[in-house]
This record gives structure tokens, sequence and C-alpha cells, in this order.
């Protein structure tokens, strides 16, 4: 069964497409690492999996217990601290221990 499937997937903002009949699959047990140019639109495909974005056209499914979450590529402008404590931020307790422990072993 897969956990996420787009079917003839498109997403264009303006004139670029980004996604132009694009189908996309992730199924119990893979790993998958999205590689591509700047622009090519990896960013894009994030937030239609994580429900940020939607196809202009197609079909986005979703397994009911499945959770997509992603990282912003840029942290904000205000954000103090280094980029390991950012980033553990994000892992909610276990980010605070695992922080904690960078800063002990330091």
């Amino acid at each position: 069964m897969s956990l996420v499937r787009i079917n003839n997937g498109s997403l264009a903002y303006g004139y670029t497409p980004l996604l132009q009949k694009a189908d996309f699959t992730i199924e119990a047990g893979e790993r998958v690492c999205i590689v591509g140019r700047n622009g090519a639109g990896k960013s894009s495909l994030m937030k239609v999996l994580s429900g940020d974005v939607l196809l202009d056209e197609g079909e986005f499914n979703i397994a009911t217990d499945v959770k997509v979450s992603r990282l912003q590529q840029d942290p904000p402008k205000a954000e103090q601290g280094t980029v390991y404590a950012y980033i553990a931020a994000g892992l909610q307790e276990v980010g605070e221990k695992l922080e904690r422990y960078h800063q002990l072993s330091h």
C-alpha cells in the first residue's frame, strides 16, 4: 500500500511548470531522497507533500497515519543561536535533550 501518491500532478508558478503530469509514490519501508538543480521544484514538491501547497491539477493521496514534516530552507532572519540549536528545536523534547548533550559535550 502506498503511503504517499501523486497521480498526474501539475504545479506551476506563472509560466514555469515545476511539476508537469508527474507521478510520485512512496511505499512503506522506502527511503526517499529528492535531488535536483536549483529551481527544479524540490521545495515545491515538499510543500505539496506536507499539505502547504495544493496541486494545480492531478491527484494527491496520503495515508491517514502518515505525517510529513519539512525544515524551511532558511531560518527566520530574527532567529538567534546556532544552526544546531535551531534544528534541534524542531525535534521537540528529543531536540532539547540533543541540544543539552551537544552543549555538555563541547
